[in-house]
């Protein structure tokens, strides 16, 4: 059995056909919507990608499913303000003072962000973030537990302000 890139999907057609897709390669026209931002388009169908090779999918879908899974996963209306926060940019390449200097600058990025006005705020770099603060090379235990600590941290900043009322996406 040939595996498949960790970043595609076998997408089932109505003839039964099965193809390998990529995230570029789903257009709006191909599932059948219309007018909608293709930067906000290509970003919910990354993100459709990455739960269905996450979860028991098995990495296939009908095209059908994968239709409504892109069309719930575009929560906002084009137009709305979307901020990218990529969490390996708080760490500067001599990164040498651990695991508290870096959530001491999330925190100062979160509370920029309580003042925006943006309505989705997508965070990623979870990994290379992880890697990095660890001081590792490879997924381990360590990093895993300190990766599930950052997106606990994030989480209950967002809960615990009354001001940061977005939606945050964690890649």
């Amino acid at each position: 059995m040939i595996a498949l890139n960790s970043e595609c999907v076998l997408v089932e057609y109505p003839s039964g056909e099965l193809r390998p897709c990529f995230p570029e390669d789903i257009t709006p026209e191909m599932l059948e919507m219309e007018r909608v931002d293709p930067d906000y388009f290509r970003g919910a169908v990354e993100a459709v990608f990455t739960y269905v090779n996450r979860e028991d999918y098995l990495g296939r879908l009908r095209l059908g499913e994968l239709a409504q899974m892109v069309s719930s996963a575009l929560i906002s209306q084009p137009g709305k303000l979307i901020r990218h926060v990529d969490l390996e940019e708080l760490i500067p390449a001599e990164f040498q003072y651990g695991e508290l200097a870096f959530f001491q600058k999330l925190r100062e990025v979160l509370l920029s962000l309580e003042n925006t006005k943006a309505d989705l705020i997508f965070v990623k770099g979870i990994r290379g973030c992880t890697l990095s603060c660890t001081q590792r090379q490879r997924w381990s235990k360590r990093a895993r537990g300190f990766a599930d600590s950052v997106v606990a941290f994030i989480r209950s900043y967002a809960q615990s302000s009354d001001r940061l009322e977005k939606i945050l996406v964690i890649e």
